[in-house]
């Protein structure tokens, strides 16, 4: 009798566990009618939006497309035209000419209104101390060399040498200011 009742406790367990699997099974299975109502529902929306879209790019396609190689044409074209010009000192022609035109205009706008103010050697002073961060030591004057462009004559100021960065420059030890 015993074995019958263990018999008859285990086709019970059997039986909830079937039917536990079989619940998870059915809410799987609702879980997906689910996803499958909304990606049909997604799909739908999708579908229209594509249609509309395939609509409009029809007719944009073969206008952009036209656009595109009118402007192509057109750049081709202004490419030879500059590039056949005939040259003005190694510049073809309507390039010369522009930059003939950027040069009046930026003497119009830099003209002597915007050059600063140049003042007597009576009004200069000693210069300022801008903090003292920088050179541990001081320059030698007399060492500084500076190199001249654009000067008539440059050669003629003794601070002028042809190459700069070959030129060591000199250095003194820094006085301490005295204490006040």
């Amino acid at each position: 009798m015993s074995d019958g009742q263990e018999e008859r406790k285990e086709q019970e367990e059997r039986r909830k566990w079937e039917e536990k699997r079989k619940d998870r099974e059915d809410e799987r299975e609702r879980d997906w009618e689910k996803d499958g109502d909304r990606e049909r529902r997604d799909s739908r929306e999708v579908e229209s939006l594509d249609a509309a879209v395939r609509a409009e790019s029809g007719t944009r396609t073969r206008r952009s497309f036209l656009v595109a190689a009118a402007a192509a044409a057109g750049e081709y074209g202004f490419y030879r035209w500059i590039d056949r010009s005939p040259g003005d000192q190694l510049i073809p022609r309507p390039l010369r000419r522009m930059v003939n035109f950027n040069a009046k205009v930026s003497r119009a706008v830099f003209d002597e209104r915007g050059l600063a103010p140049t003042y007597p050697v009576s009004r200069s002073m000693e210069l300022r101390t801008n903090g003292n961060y920088g050179l541990k030591m001081d320059l030698v004057p007399e060492s500084y060399r500076l190199q001249l462009v654009g000067v008539e004559n440059a050669k003629q100021f003794p601070q002028y040498f042809d190459d700069v960065t070959a030129w060591e420059y000199k250095y003194a030890a820094k006085k301490e200011p005295a204490p006040v």
